[in-house]
């Protein structure tokens, strides 16, 4: 599972912490995520007085569809730990 989720972090240039990176990920799958939302950092404040430049940058290179993709990975890692 760690290599998936090491892979996520690389590919989304963001921290290797197992939480973010879901984090992030479920956000991205969202076909319209919302500024109002946590922001998947977990630093407790909405995505649009956080990281809402580098959020929706990263909408830019990874669809709804791919990330849902990388979601269903990790779910299946998981499901084999």
């Amino acid at each position: 599972m760690r290599g998936i989720i090491d892979g996520c972090a690389d590919a989304l240039g963001i921290e290797r912490d197992p939480k973010i990176v879901i984090e992030h990920i479920r956000f991205l799958a969202h076909a319209h995520p919302k500024g109002h939302w946590p922001c998947p950092c977990q630093s407790g404040l909405i995505v649009r007085k956080c990281h809402r430049e580098a959020i929706f940058a990263l909408r830019e290179k990874v669809s709804p569809e791919l990330a849902t993709q990388m979601l269903e990975k990790i779910r299946k890692a998981l499901s084999w730990s």
